[in-house]
């Protein structure tokens, strides 16, 4: 069974040339802290909230133990959260934030 990547979020770098319709923007995390795994939750702001694939399984919560709400990109399947949200060139912060989940990998 071959992997296939799709609807990923690059930030900092170009998308890899086999992720296709990908996006390459800043991911709108709640914060800076990578040792605070909250801060891997999305602003509400977020481009990547809501345009997420849903993959068919029966999960019923994100990786924070919170009830889907939105099919987004990543981890985090709320509608936002409060925090500021402010839009960067990826161009100019370098190799900060990457992320790539490949599609046959599940939250269980």
């Amino acid at each position: 069974m071959p992997i296939t990547y799709a609807n990923n979020c690059c930030y900092g770098h170009l998308n890899p040339l086999f992720d296709i319709g990908s996006l390459n923007c800043d991911p709108g995390f709640t914060s800076s802290d990578t040792t605070d795994i909250n801060s891997f939750m999305l602003s509400e702001k977020s481009p990547l909230i809501g345009v997420g694939i849903k993959v068919d399984d029966e999960l019923t919560e994100d990786f924070f133990g919170n009830v889907f709400k939105s099919c987004n990109i990543g981890c985090y399947g709320g509608a936002g959260t409060d925090a500021e949200y402010t839009h960067e060139d990826s161009q100019s912060t370098g190799n900060r934030y990457i992320l790539t989940i490949p599609e046959f990998l599940t939250m269980k």
